[in-house]
């Protein structure tokens, strides 16, 4: 085999802030965006398998792991984060790629996308959402009174709330409870792979989670789907109750060009449950679209 290039470094997004980058391999470019909270491992099957014929292409999103946070608040939002892919593209001089998206991170390229559809040949949704994916789960009223109650506790004793929430999400139990409901298949998923994401997440700044959870809570991007007029392929995992199958379905639906992959026994995290069947998947995908 042979051996993969991989480079990083870091560029300045439109207002300044320092987005750090990956790229690996040589080839037409593939960009995959990871969801909130996450990091690039999230990727890293189909970062190893694509990169042997495309380059594959992925940034930390601003707040998080080695990319700044924003100073202006504002500039802490879905579409900022949506400018960053773009001026990543620019950095790289790219005019045409095909991109990834995974839950939180689908909402950011189609942002992306309704700000420069040109740039787009092709777009995957893994395990996507496009309005509260806990709605089900608890009002708007009642998440609102959560919210403000989490902000107050933060502000009155933010070390405090920061020590519970290192401490919270790399909690053994939290990490088991996380896969229980449907984040990751316990059985498939390496317990690496959750380690390594319940410490990326544990060491994100708790206002920007703060921040980018409120605003995907009250986001809805559902009727924007309609605009995408480009193939569009939606994956996910039968088994994931954050972003059910009926979801995924009203998804597809809503694309004029949409195709849904359900895979059994898939949790939120498919692309680490199955590998090699979502990698196959996508595979397909880019074959279809002569890429």
């Amino acid at each position: 085999m042979t051996a993969i290039t991989k480079t990083s470094g870091h560029f300045e997004s439109f207002d300044g802030t320092r987005i750090y980058y990956e790229t690996r391999g040589q080839g037409r470019p593939i960009v995959f965006v990871y969801g909130i909270a996450c990091l690039i491992n999230h990727w890293h099957p189909q970062l190893s398998y694509f990169s042997q014929n495309y380059q594959t292409i992925i940034c930390d999103f601003r707040g998080h792991h080695f990319s700044e946070t924003p100073d202006d608040k504002k500039n802490l939002s879905i579409s900022a984060l949506a400018r960053d892919v773009l001026s990543l593209c620019d950095h790289l001089e790219i005019k045409e790629a095909v991109f990834f998206g995974h839950s939180f991170g689908s909402e950011v390229l189609l942002q992306a996308y309704l700000q420069r559809p040109v740039l787009f040949k092709g777009l995957g949704f893994v395990s996507g959402f496009f309005s509260n994916p806990f709605e089900a789960l608890l009002s708007g009223p009642q998440l609102q009174m959560v919210f403000q109650n989490v902000k107050k506790a933060y502000n009155a004793a933010p070390a405090v709330m920061t020590s519970l929430w290192r401490y919270g999400v790399t909690n053994p139990i939290s990490v088991f409870l996380s896969a229980l409901v449907g984040g990751f298949n316990l059985e498939k998923t390496a317990m690496k792979d959750i380690e390594i994401y319940a410490q990326g997440v544990s060491n994100i700044d708790v206002r920007v989670f703060l921040t980018l959870f409120e605003e995907l809570t009250q986001h809805n991007g559902l009727n924007d789907l309609s605009k995408v007029n480009i193939p569009t392929l939606v994956v996910a995992g039968e088994k994931d109750s954050l972003t059910p199958s009926h979801v995924q379905q009203q998804i597809t639906n809503a694309l004029p060009n949409g195709e849904l992959y359900l895979l059994p026994n898939g949790s939120h995290c498919v692309q680490l449950d199955f590998p090699d069947i979502v990698n196959a998947k996508l595979d397909g995908f880019l074959k279809k679209l002569a890429y």
